[in-house]
């Protein structure tokens, strides 16, 4: 039984982010089974809110730019 992976992004289709996360599943799918949620805020969750579902593993892998951990890193 293949392991489940589930992926968090914030940015749509065209995002450079976004496209290499579908390369990266491309890349290893025959290992794994994913779940990738393109847009979190398409649900109204703020892209922030992949901080906390990392750290709570509600997801397994999030991008975020390094912006959004100025508030939470020293």
């Amino acid at each position: 039984m293949k392991q489940n992976i589930i992926i968090g992004g914030y940015q749509g289709s065209a995002s450079l982010h976004t496209k290499s996360i579908e390369y990266f599943i491309s890349e290893i799918s025959n290992n794994f089974v994913f779940d990738f949620k393109m847009d979190v805020t398409t649900d109204g969750d703020k892209a922030s809110s992949l901080i906390e579902k990392t750290q709570h593993e509600k997801i397994h892998v999030s991008y975020l730019l390094s912006s959004y951990f100025e508030k939470i890193l020293p």
